[in-house]
């Protein structure tokens, strides 16, 4: 890297005080107990850990640009909105340089930086790219090439006396799931994410009317069988935010 472009660099990307604020947390445990390794300093080094990480932040800014101009031709780039440059730079100061979510942001910056494609970095996107998780991201990853179903069924059991009879369930049975669950870290969370996403205006996920088939006599049935269809998509609004953001192939390691 030559020494005009560290300095630029260095210049946007302000590396945080840490040591001072380590020092000074210490030199306040020194003072108060006479040891160096007090308890408030091991939580000192425990809360810095992620402050150090930020405080690296110039490489990893030039890393970004790289990135972003492997993106974006020379004689296409514009001026990013700063309403979507500032948050989305502000959150790429805590990200994982190798997450899939950060790579959702330097897509939105640079689509922003992109005049054949301006058009398509809604400002809203900043806000939502910077509060996806990772399993959030390759949810929308994998709802960019396709809607999803799961169809699970209920066995039902009608039991008791004619005159106050109740009906006791077994444990849902799923028999049909299209979407890559275990492509998650926390695949149990699907739903949660969903529910995320669907508050974002991105995804949707919709349990349609389940069919039910009764078992017995007619007219006095001993149980029934319910099939429940369950669908996960993206939305109007999210099909944008994916063409913009989501990339078509799964990033490889930097």
């Amino acid at each position: 890297m030559d020494e005009a472009t560290k300095a630029a660099i260095e210049a946007v990307a302000n590396q945080l005080p840490v040591d001072e604020a380590y020092d000074d947390v210490a030199h306040g445990a020194l003072a108060e107990t006479g040891m160096a390794l007090t308890d408030t300093v091991k939580v000192a080094r425990l809360l810095l850990a992620p402050v150090q990480y930020v405080a690296a932040w110039q490489d990893r800014f030039a890393r970004y640009c790289k990135r972003i101009a492997d993106k974006v031709p020379e004689d296409r780039r514009v001026e990013a909105a700063p309403m979507i440059a500032g948050p989305v730079l502000e959150a790429l100061r805590f990200a994982d340089e190798q997450a899939l979510v950060t790579e959702l942001m330097l897509n939105l910056l640079a689509a922003a930086m992109d005049r054949t494609r301006v058009q398509y970095a809604h400002p809203a996107f900043a806000g939502l790219a910077v509060q996806l998780s990772s399993d959030e991201a390759l949810v929308l990853f994998h709802l960019k090439k396709s809607a999803y179903v799961r169809v699970a069924t209920v066995e039902e059991r009608i039991v008791g006396p004619i005159d106050s009879r109740r009906t006791e369930s077994d444990p849902r049975i799923v028999r049909e799931e299209t979407f890559p669950r275990e492509s998650l870290a926390l695949p149990q969370h699907f739903q949660v994410y969903m529910s995320h996403l669907g508050t974002l205006g991105l995804a949707e996920y919709t349990t349609h009317p389940g069919t039910r088939v009764f078992h017995g006599p007619r007219g006095r049935p001993t149980g029934s069988t319910v099939t429940l269809k369950e669908t996960s998509n993206l939305t109007e609004f999210g099909r944008m935010f994916a063409n913009a953001c989501v990339p078509d192939d799964l990033p490889k390691a930097q």
